[in-house]
């Protein structure tokens, strides 16, 4: 089943960060994301030659990664073993405004994110763009298996437990992952950007596995 999120559409065009009215609790990895949060870059309104990128101080994906089947359906990105491992489901599709996303609810009712932002057409140079504007309140640039990475969100709710991580799968396309750790999960010894990173990670490895 497909869900369409309206307010998952406006924090993607205003650059703002939405949280549901009931997080929810993750049970053996704290990889959960309220329903409707995403941060994302702002749309472009036309096409961007891949010769022409990166601009705005953003860096290079020197190793392309080919989306692939993923692209279209983004809920596979997690083998059995790693839905196991992190306590998630099998996923529900997302209708992005920029691309086709998904959301996994962990075994105690959390959620996780993740969203192909096919639509955004400038890849890490969007962000890189917004962020010279003053349109993020943290943005720290990062790698995550080999991909240049960067963490960034128009709302800084880091200590409330909420990271979201935009990733270069090429110069042109990007996805980007939001978590919400619930209240038992959130302490220093357990940030959620560090968290967010990981489950990131482990879905580079099974889109590169095809």
């Amino acid at each position: 089943m497909r869900t369409r999120l309206l307010p998952l559409i406006a924090c993607v065009l205003t650059l703002a960060s939405c949280t549901s009215e009931s997080p929810g609790t993750p049970t053996a990895a704290p990889v959960t994301s309220t329903d409707d949060s995403t941060t994302a870059p702002s749309p472009t309104t036309k096409e961007t030659s891949s010769g022409d990128l990166p601009t705005d101080g953003a860096p290079k994906v020197n190793t392309p990664i080919e989306p692939g089947r993923f692209l279209k359906q983004p809920c596979p990105v997690f083998t059995e073993a790693q839905r196991k491992e992190l306590g998630i489901n099998a996923g529900e599709s997302l209708d992005g405004a920029l691309g086709e996303g998904c959301k996994w609810r962990s075994n105690g009712g959390g959620l996780l994110t993740l969203t192909f932002l096919e639509k955004n057409t400038k890849g890490l140079s969007a962000p890189y763009a917004n962020n010279k504007t003053g349109a993020f309140k943290y943005f720290d640039p990062t790698e995550i298996g080999g991909q240049p990475a960067v963490f960034a969100s128009a709302d800084d709710r880091r200590d409330q437990g909420q990271c979201l991580v935009i990733v270069g799968m090429s110069d042109k396309l990007i996805f980007n992952m939001f978590i919400e750790q619930s209240a038992d999960k959130v302490s220093p010894d357990n940030k959620p950007c560090d968290v967010v990173a990981r489950v990131a990670g482990m879905a580079l490895t099974t889109i590169k596995a095809g």
